[in-house]
């Protein structure tokens, strides 16, 4: 994660703390801004980890109210959509106040540092940023079903199968790490169901990739696998390389020789399976942003879709 995008993740966090206090368990990042290149349209993306959905959302609408104030846009509405689903997705968005480089830059050069009277110093200091961000509402037991036991919700715990970020955490951080690390291993399982029979290990991380967006249901870049490959490779490396170690000593996966690999429980016909097995979970994850309405509110949700369309043509 590059600096600029650390510094503006812990002004979020600090802002969900502040409004959210002991609710949150833990935020997660994730997304263009951890394992991609960012666009202009992309977002700050989060995982909310709460304690519990009834007190978390008696906070939530302290500081949120949606333009209909009526079921399901309601606190009970919104916390029987979070039992019912496993997880809510909101939008938000964040002013901050940040060092204007450029400026600073233009007048450490000043030959006569006098020549910077403070009136203008104080004028071009500073600058006002407005950052948009979303974030999945998920409780610590719902989430560690999603990563562990789940089978629908490939689209969402393929999110942590890619390269993610634990930027709080109140409470045991490797109970959720190892949650992390087994919804990564179905990953593995996954892709070898879907490569050739011999493969070597960058095709075995590309599979890893596309392997949430062959789950979903969604409008997103052609171009985005082939980023977060290129982007995250050296994390996606550092992540996969102790998975097909282990895979290696349970006799999963042979080598063959530095570069391929074989899977050794390699079936004929496993393939057309995982294919029919992920289309059938992508209509799921189409009811998932279907929901999404439900809790973006109209606007948010039209604003959300939006900006996805503009950068899927982008």
């Amino acid at each position: 994660m590059e600096e600029k995008s650390k510094f503006v993740y812990d002004k979020i966090c600090e802002e969900m703390r502040n409004k959210f206090g002991e609710e949150i368990k833990a935020l997660i990042a994730y997304g263009s801004y951890v394992c991609a290149k960012p666009t202009k349209t992309s977002m700050f993306d989060l995982w909310c980890i709460v304690k519990n959905y009834k007190s978390f959302y008696k906070k939530f609408f302290e500081h949120k109210k949606f333009f209909p104030s009526i079921w399901p846009f309601t606190e009970g509405g919104q916390v029987f959509l979070n039992k019912v689903t496993r997880l809510n997705y909101y939008r938000d968005e964040i002013v901050i106040e940040e060092d204007d480089e450029a400026q600073q830059k233009k007048l450490k050069n000043l030959k006569n540092k006098r020549q910077a009277d403070s009136s203008t110093k104080n004028k071009f200091k500073y600058h006002q940023t407005k950052y948009y961000y979303k974030y999945a509402v998920m409780s610590l037991s719902d989430f560690i079903y999603t990563c562990k036991k789940s089978k629908k919700m490939l689209a969402v715990k393929g999110k942590f199968q890619k390269p993610v970020e634990i930027i709080y955490c109140d409470g045991d951080v490797e109970e959720i790490n190892d949650a992390i690390n087994t919804a990564r291993e179905e990953a593995v399982s996954l892709s070898l169901n879907l490569l050739k029979k011999d493969f070597t290990f960058d095709e075995l991380l590309r599979k890893v990739v596309e392997l949430s967006y062959l789950a979903d249901f969604r409008p997103e870049s052609p171009k985005k696998i082939d980023e977060i490959y290129q982007c995250s490779f050296l994390k996606l490396k550092e992540i996969y390389t102790p998975i097909v170690e282990k895979f290696t000593e349970a006799k999963i996966i042979g080598k063959i020789d530095e570069k391929r690999f074989r899977n050794l429980k390699f079936k004929e016909g496993e393939k057309e399976k995982t294919e029919k097995y992920l289309k059938e979970v992508s209509k799921f994850a189409l009811l998932l942003n279907v929901k999404g309405f439900f809790n973006f509110g109209p606007v948010d949700s039209i604003a959300y879709l939006y900006r996805k369309i503009k950068r899927w043509l982008e």
